[in-house]
């Protein structure tokens, strides 16, 4: 099952003082990725790969460690997962 994440954006963002809408759009989508996670659980969830073009913000919900330099990292590590998923059938 896919979750889509536009529900996100159900409130529009606001830009703040210290924040532009860039900042503000990573910030609500890591929530809510976080409050899917928490309602549905993670078995299932092989990747959650991210390319996030502010690397300073911070993703905590979706991890640090799954945010990928460039396209190229994106699209291997989105590869490797599908990959994963063919072996474990």
């Amino acid at each position: 099952m896919g979750w889509n994440l536009a529900n996100a954006f159900e409130t529009p963002v606001r830009a703040g003082r210290e924040d532009g809408l860039v900042r503000a759009s990573i910030k609500s989508l890591d929530s809510y990725f976080g409050r899917l996670r928490d309602a549905f659980g993670s078995d299932g969830i092989m990747a959650t790969p991210v390319l996030a073009l502010e690397p300073d913000v911070p993703i905590a919900q979706v991890g640090e460690h799954n945010q990928a330099k460039n396209l190229q990292e994106l699209v291997e590590r989105i590869m490797d997962a599908l990959l994963k998923g063919r072996e474990m059938k």
